[in-house]
């Protein structure tokens, strides 16, 4: 089967072997076998025809209670998963997202300059599709064949070996599945490993629906834990299952959203936290969560030299402007306060000369460097 299918190095003859060896009980060639299938399935984050054939074999070695090599399988399952983007948001019944609403700021601006590079930078954060090209089409292939493995994945959940119950859960979170909610509910009530209950509550923000009373309940347990991440994973999952947060989630939110980027080992949003927040906040909408844009301003009043506010900045833009550009003719005095404020600070704080922040006030038309912006608003 794989003689006649490609990979990394040309024929996949190879991976059959390697795949055999995955399930040695000897670590050193399960080690081998790891490294040579990332090298051939997943270089460099390209798939291929051999990286879809192998994802059925890697499934049932990573289900296999009684098998080696599980946690090797999982790594490679994540690998050959991984396309670069966030799950979609859900849709809310209070109106467009705040995510949605920057993909329509950046649709507007392909629109408007097609031909200029800077404008093509949207893809990039999963906010506008990228072209369709043979090496996408294998990688979206690939990750659809990892996701087909959701129902095998499901008891792993409950296995007594906690990295496998973590790697079943960060598995869940990049397939969310309603199918899910049941097992990720019951095993929330009863987990006993924090950074366990931290993957299981992204897990369940992302399957869930919202306002399913007994799994708010049982993250909102998860939300009082010391233990920080298992918190604010609590109070991600909550966000995208609650129309309307309440402030002090909110604000938390706010806060970890402006982070320095901290990598977090098998934890979802590619293990950064701030990455997260940014992700939960954005698919809340703006009609159902007026105070949200008191907060963030509060944040940007606040401003730290380390923090990154290109995220908060483009919720506030959705915030204060919505989808809609301003008009070619519009001046600062037409603005509402917020809209001037929001203005102001970005000048005082010089926050465009931070990649990439032109692009958030081009995509409401707003001029898009320092100084113009600094001219047109008079100050």
């Amino acid at each position: 089967m794989f003689d006649s299918l490609t990979c990394a190095y040309g024929p996949a003859s190879e991976v059959p072997e390697l795949l055999a060896g995955l399930r040695s009980a000897d670590g050193v060639r399960r080690g081998f076998a790891r490294s040579e299938l990332e090298h051939m399935l997943a270089h460099e984050g390209t798939k291929y025809e051999a990286s879809v054939a192998a994802v059925p074999f890697l499934i049932e070695i990573f289900t296999d209670p009684a098998g080696c090599g599980r946690v090797e399988a999982y790594e490679l399952l994540t690998l050959i998963s991984d396309n670069g983007e966030l799950p979609r948001h859900r849709t809310r019944s209070g109106g467009p997202t705040l995510g949605e609403l920057t993909r329509r700021r950046f649709e507007w601006r392909l629109s408007r300059r097609p031909a200029d590079p800077a404008e093509r930078y949207g893809w990039h954060q999963g906010e506008l599709e990228p072209p369709m090209t043979e090496a996408r089409a294998w990688t979206l292939r690939s990750y659809a064949a990892v996701g087909a493995g959701l129902p095998a994945y499901l008891p792993v959940v409950r296995d007594p070996d906690p990295r496998l119950r973590l790697a079943a859960a960060h598995l869940l979170a990049a397939h969310p599945a309603p199918a899910a909610v049941p097992v990720l509910t019951a095993q929330l009530r009863v987990e006993s490993s924090p950074m366990v209950a931290a993957s299981l509550c992204i897990a369940a923000g992302h399957c869930g629906e919202a306002g399913d009373v007994d799994l708010l309940r049982v993250l909102a347990r998860w939300r009082e834990s010391p233990h920080r991440l298992a918190h604010l994973s609590a109070l991600m999952a909550i966000a995208q299952l609650t129309d309307a947060p309440d402030e002090p989630l909110l604000t938390e939110l706010a806060a970890c959203a402006l982070e320095p980027e901290e990598w977090i080992e098998d934890w979802p949003f590619h293990g950064d936290p701030s990455c997260g927040a940014c992700w939960a906040l954005e698919t809340l909408t703006p009609a159902d969560n007026p105070g949200l844009a008191r907060i963030l301003l509060d944040k940007l009043r606040d401003h730290r030299a380390e923090a990154f506010y290109y995220p908060v900045v483009e919720l506030l833009i959705g915030l204060l402007f919505g989808a809609a550009p301003l008009p070619d003719t519009a001046r600062f005095a037409d603005l509402t306060p917020a809209q001037q404020e929001l203005v102001r600070l970005t000048i005082q704080h010089r926050l465009l000369v931070e990649a990439p922040m032109p692009s958030a006030f081009a995509g409401c038309n707003l001029p898009m460097e320092e100084v113009s912006l600094a001219v047109w608003a008079e100050l």
